[in-house]
Formats: C-alpha cells, structure tokens, sequence
C-alpha cells in the first residue's frame, strides 16, 4: 500500500522509484543553489543601496544603518564590500534582524585601515554597540560582528555608535 501510495505521489513506478527519488534530490539540491545565490544577489542590492546613505563624520565616510534580512554571512560580506567602496578613512556599522521568526539581532562593524591604524576597533565597537541590546560579540580590528536579543534597542544602539564615532574622530 505505502509503495502504491508513493508510486503515485511521484507519478512513477515501483522498478523506477529509486531513480525517481535520486532524480528529485539533484533537483532540489540544483534548486537550493540557485536559491542561495539568488539571495546572494538580493543582498547585495540591499547593502549596496546603503551607498545613497553615505555619511561624513569629521572627514570619515559612514554608513550607519538597519538593514533586516541578511545573515552573519551575508553582513559581513557587506561590511567588507562597502568599506571597499568608501575607501581606508570610512566605517560602515549596519544592524538588522536577519530573520522575522526568530527575534534577535545581529550587528557588523567594518573599518577602513585608517581609522584601524588610528586605534579603532571593530571587535570592541561591536561588543559595545551589542551590549546595548543585551547582547555581545567581537571580532578583528578591521571587522567583526556581534549578536543581541533586544530587537526594541536597535534604534538607541545605532544611535550610540554614531555618538561614539563623532566622538572619537574627533580626538
């Protein structure tokens, strides 16, 4: 009965069912890739739309922004492809809940070498900015990336970093 059932669920017939399954996992396995990388490229559009934001802080170009729906991947990515385009003396700080079914936060700060190598540092700028938001994280001088469970704080935590860089920038 449960072999009729599945011979007719997949329009097949029980000396093809093997093969009629193993053909449906590489379908589905070439369908998740094209789906990956068609998120890739969604995202992409999406931080790279953050460029109209461009901000300058004494002298340094920022983005400071929440963009929702991206990973830690996919955050990182656009951390390290926006200080790219803003050059050595700029910061991109971006928030955003990467998922609506799970409420929780994910924040990445990139740096360009300059401010790197005037003592700022993405780990510890991270860990500050997350702990707004009851959460933490760090990461390298240049990049790094942090988690927070408090969605409502995004706003005051955003806020914050912008102080911070104004404030620093220009000691």
């Amino acid at each position: 009965a449960i072999l009729n059932k599945l011979n007719d669920l997949l329009k097949s017939n029980s000396n093809q069912l093997f093969e009629r399954v193993s053909s449906l996992q590489v379908e589905l396995t070439n369908k998740n890739k094209e789906i990956k990388k068609i998120n890739s490229e969604l995202a992409s559009l999406k931080y790279m739309a953050l460029l109209s934001s461009v901000e300058i802080l004494s002298s340094c170009s920022t983005i400071i922004q929440q963009l929702d729906g991206l990973d830690g991947n996919m955050l990182q990515s656009a951390g390290l492809d926006l200080i790219s385009k803003l050059g050595p003396n700029s910061a991109v700080i971006i928030g955003g809940i990467p998922d609506e079914k799970h409420k929780k936060l994910l924040f990445i700060v990139s740096l360009g070498r300059d401010l790197v190598s005037r003592g700022f540092h993405a780990g510890e700028m991270v860990n500050n900015i997350a702990k707004i938001c009851s959460g933490g994280g760090g990461g390298k001088p240049s990049i790094a990336q942090a988690g927070a469970k408090n969605v409502d704080k995004i706003d005051e935590a955003l806020k914050y970093a912008k102080e911070f860089l104004l404030k620093n920038l220009n000691n």
